[in-house]
């Protein structure tokens, strides 16, 4: 899941042939549509703008200004607004919901909905034993959560990635396979 594309475009370079990138966006999926389209990726990439999480639902943000200085990928979707007329209105789907399979690599940077995330592709994360890549902010409260929890079951484990403070990689032991 990303943002403009930065690792989409990264990784469209080591895709095997016949694989595709299936990427969610809920707020810039038009630029990150436009970067696709640029680097003529849209052979191997596939859109879709929304936001995932555990349930079907719609959250309601602040319309966002580009002409602040802001970090614009660090915009959370977590705390949904009340029904204002100046809201910005973003579906949440759980990726489960699209019974994707033989998907080998699941990368999360959602601003504090980990959990819910991976609530939401547990089916897809059980099924298909993907490496997951996670940016999290929130290590503890993940770490004690029932979802990793349940990945710690299936045989992940979980390493942070060296050059990133907050990225973690998790794969299943090889003695799982």
């Amino acid at each position: 899941m990303v943002n403009i594309g930065t690792t989409t475009l990264l990784m469209s370079e080591v895709l095997s042939n016949n694989c595709k990138i299936f990427t969610f966006e809920p707020i810039y999926s038009d630029i990150l549509f436009k970067n696709i389209l640029d680097n003529n990726l849209t052979d191997k990439v596939v859109i879709y703008p929304y936001g995932v999480g555990d349930e079907i639902k719609t959250l309601k943000i602040k319309p966002i200004n580009l002409s602040d200085n802001i970090n614009f990928g660090g915009i959370s979707i977590i705390n949904s607004l009340e029904d204002k007329y100046d809201s910005y209105k973003i579906d949440i789907v759980p990726v489960d919901y699209f019974n994707f399979e033989n998907i080998s690599l699941i990368k999360i940077d959602v601003e504090h909905m980990e959990i819910e995330v991976i609530e939401g592709c547990l089916n897809l994360i059980k099924t298909c034993k993907p490496t997951i890549i996670i940016e999290t902010y929130q290590l503890n409260k993940f770490k004690q959560s029932g979802v990793f929890k349940k990945l710690m079951t299936l045989g992940y484990e979980m390493d942070i990635i060296p050059e990133e403070c907050n990225d973690y990689i998790m794969k299943i032991k090889p003695d799982f396979l």
